[in-house]
């Protein structure tokens, strides 16, 4: 681009990005020049580029807030690895991608739905296996125990004997023998109990279903949590939250018409419909089952009605007592027998 400057003409070279620029004076000019004024300025295609960094924001911000809203708004404060790298890997895809040139806005926003449907899809496994709960959401873990490390559950979660004592002189607490229980928790944090206080309930009921890890910590098995919940006339999947709490449980049922996540609900469609049509482990060994009987009592069947058959006097005949038929006389055009 040439510009001029009084009566001096300047060839103006950009770079790549255009955030800087050289200027060369110059003394041959082309005959046919065009002026543009100060205020129409056109440097070349870096207005459509800018402009498509606007649309690459403005996806970007409505996505992130659509599914902010859509998966709930404890994914601002995580609480397990889930959370952090749903907010981690947005960030990245958003940032890497706006200023990338050749990443059109289509392709951006396809990426971004990708990224949604595999956020969405996770959180209803979780909410609807238990297995996919602990791989994905992860489990309070008891790192101390009445006084008592426990190395193997420490190690196996990345904390060192370092990382432990920090935590715990975080917490006031320099001698670990007066921990009566400290608990890993799913978002990194270290909930301590001494002696002195009063003892730590955990929820053995959370979102209509039973705390696994807390009841085997606590010793008592699902029949034990049935019983509970029987007597406060609950059943399991009807109660939000569930505390034992000097001998009795504390029970924060669902509202008659609550309001939850929309994932929470499919997850729950989903629930019923396999359990309507019996599509539980053992509601399949059973009709397996019941279909082998099924099969073995029509073979007997058959079987018998077989045998039946070549037993019975009365189907079996020789040529000897078919009737003979009639012969006729043709020279008499009658009948002899």
């Amino acid at each position: 681009m040439t510009v001029k400057v009084g009566r001096n003409y300047y060839q103006a070279d950009f770079n790549t990005s255009y955030n800087s620029y050289r200027l060369q004076p110059i003394r041959l000019i082309p005959s046919e020049v065009t002026y543009h004024d100060r205020t129409e300025l056109n440097i070349g295609n870096l207005n459509s580029e800018y402009l498509e960094i606007l649309f690459k924001f403005l996806i970007g911000f409505v996505v992130l807030v659509v599914q902010i809203n859509l998966s709930g708004k404890g994914n601002l404060a995580p609480s397990n690895a889930v959370d952090q790298i749903q907010n981690y890997v947005l960030g990245g895809i958003i940032g890497g991608m706006i200023y990338n040139q050749a990443i059109t806005t289509l392709q951006f926003f396809i990426v971004l739905l990708i990224w949604s449907l595999i956020i969405f899809v996770s959180r209803i496994l979780s909410r609807q296996f238990p297995i996919f709960r602990r791989l994905l959401a992860g489990e309070p873990q008891n790192i101390i125990n009445n006084g008592i490390i426990n190395v193997d559950t420490a190690l196996k979660n990345g904390m060192s004997a370092s990382d432990l004592s920090f935590k715990l002189r975080t917490k006031g607490i320099s001698n670990f023998q007066d921990v009566k229980s400290a608990v890993l928790e799913q978002n990194g944090q270290l909930t301590v109990t001494t002696f002195g206080d009063e003892s730590l309930s955990y929820p053995i009921i959370t979102d209509g279903a039973i705390n696994e890890d807390v009841l085997e910590r606590m010793g008592h098995d699902h029949d034990w949590v049935e019983n509970l919940a029987k007597d406060a006339h609950k059943e399991i999947s009807q109660i939000f939250l569930g505390q034992y709490v000097d001998d009795h449980l504390v029970i924060i049922a669902y509202p008659s018409h609550a309001t939850r996540p929309w994932y929470y609900e499919l997850a729950q469609q989903v629930q019923n419909f396999g359990h309507n049509h019996h599509l539980t482990p053992e509601g399949i060994r059973n009709a397996k089952a019941l279909q082998q009987m099924k099969e073995l009592a029509q073979k007997r069947h058959m079987g018998k009605k077989s045998s039946s058959v070549d037993k019975d006097p009365d189907s079996t005949s020789t040529s000897e007592d078919k009737p003979r038929a009639p012969k006729r006389d043709n020279n008499n055009r009658g009948i002899r027998k």
